[in-house]
């Protein structure tokens, strides 16, 4: 059960990296949810098929992204927007207020992910 959780917790960050990276340009919340739940369900059935490989990959996953969110709380409140207020731009069309910093962060995490998985 655990590791259908972890799956799921790494699903759920995982989706909210796809939606931060490949589908930037949708236009509805409903959207973004269905694609984490997604995620996190299908992390959460593989969980219980790939015990180990989850356990990793989903940790790893939840470390970068924690990792990474806790710098830019500490870099300041400003330097990193939260995911929903991402989603609520997007949903208005304001894409020019949307800081380019995420996406970097956002490769960041991506990259970490890579890096603390395979080592």
């Amino acid at each position: 059960m655990g590791a259908a959780f972890a799956g799921a917790w790494g699903g759920f960050l995982l989706g909210i990296e796809f939606n931060l990276t490949v589908m930037w340009t949708g236009e509805s919340s409903a959207l973004f949810w269905t694609i984490n739940v997604t995620f996190c369900v299908l992390a959460a059935i593989l969980g219980f098929i790939f015990f180990y490989h989850v356990v990793i990959l989903s940790t790893s996953l939840c470390g970068s992204y924690l990792f990474v969110r806790g710098i830019t709380l500490c870099a300041g409140a400003e330097s990193y927007t939260s995911e929903l207020r991402v989603v609520t731009l997007l949903t208005k069309g304001n894409l020019g207020q949307i800081d380019p910093l995420i996406y970097v962060c956002a490769g960041i995490v991506l990259v970490l992910w890579g890096l603390t998985a395979f080592f």
